[in-house]
């Protein structure tokens, strides 16, 4: 990897700073994502990384408003009640 000008590194921490994802950061200067990455630690501590992942399916709300279905049926099954402590094992995990 050939190392990058000056003026390349001041861009990419002036983009970085701005809140600009790597992926636009990358389109504009060319640099690799590991690059970027390791600028970011050198010159941008400051600069909030995203922890990445996906966002949690189910909201609390969602899952206590099903709970709340589920307990309001007359008859429950043993799938019901099965399902029931699933939800409560999601819940438990999440908070």
């Amino acid at each position: 990897m050939r190392p990058l000008s000056k003026t390349t590194i001041t861009t990419i921490t002036s983009l970085l700073t701005t809140g600009h994802s790597y992926a636009s950061i990358k389109a504009q200067t060319g640099a690799s994502a590991g690059a970027i990455t390791k600028i970011c630690q050198d010159y941008c501590p400051e600069v909030a990384v995203s922890s990445g992942g996906r966002p949690k399916k189910l909201t609390t709300a969602n899952i206590l408003y099903t709970k709340c279905a589920i307990r309001t049926v007359g008859n429950i099954h043993a799938d019901v009640i099965i399902i029931l402590g699933s939800l409560d094992n999601i819940y438990n995990s999440m908070s």
